[in-house]
Order: structure tokens, then sequence, then C-alpha cells
């Protein structure tokens, strides 16, 4: 795939085997998750509220590493940071931003993934 942050299940895979169903389960549990990420980073933004921030960022994390995303993974680090010193909120946007512009190439990855697991299983 041709995107800056390619989805990887290889790391899934590793750990409980190449199973289509299993696979896809936890491809739209991470669709739910990180739509609420998006939401509640939104949030904290909005309300100027670094505690939020920083605990959406932490608790993205596990599930960004699942899927191989190192790249936006940095990105929610340097957000989780930002807002655990209480910088200046620019920061906290400026990566937000930078996350918020790749989402939607992740979810058509993870929707892919999900579409071919399904035909494989059927």
């Amino acid at each position: 795939m041709s995107y800056k942050h390619p989805v990887d299940t290889s790391f899934i895979e590793t750990q409980i085997g190449d199973s289509p169903e299993i696979i896809i389960e936890m491809s739209v549990v991470f669709l739910e998750v990180l739509r609420e990420y998006q939401k509640y980073i939104k949030e904290g933004i909005t309300s100027n509220d670094f505690v939020a921030i920083r605990l959406h960022a932490h608790k993205i994390k596990p599930s960004l590493s699942m899927f191989g995303l190192t790249g936006i993974l940095e990105l929610v680090v340097t957000i989780e940071k930002a807002a655990h010193n209480e910088e200046n909120m620019i920061k906290v946007v400026e990566y937000a931003n930078r996350v918020d512009a790749e989402l939607p190439m992740i979810y058509h990855q993870v929707e892919e993934i999900i579409e071919e697991k399904g035909e494989k299983s059927a």
C-alpha cells in the first residue's frame, strides 16, 4: 500500500494466527477506539483540557502499535507529552491536525482489511 503510515496486521497475526474472524473483530474495535480518540482529543482541545488530551492520547497508543502505525504513534506520543507538560495548546493542535489528516486513509485501509478478511472467511 502506498499510504504514508500503512496499517500492518502482522503483529496481530503473530499473536493470534491468521484468523480472519478475529482480525475483523479487532479491526472493528480499532475503528471504534480511533474514532473515540479523535472525538475526545477534539473536545479536550476545545475546552483547553490538557488532562483529557493526555489521557486519550495515552489510551490509543497500544491500539496504534497493534496495527503497526508507528508514524501516527510518534505523533500521538508528542501530543501526550505536550499535554502532560501543559505546553502551548498550539503545539497540541498542530500535532492533532497532523494525525487527523491521516485518519481517513487509516480508516479506509482498516475497512479494506475487514472486507478482504470477510471475503476469505466466507
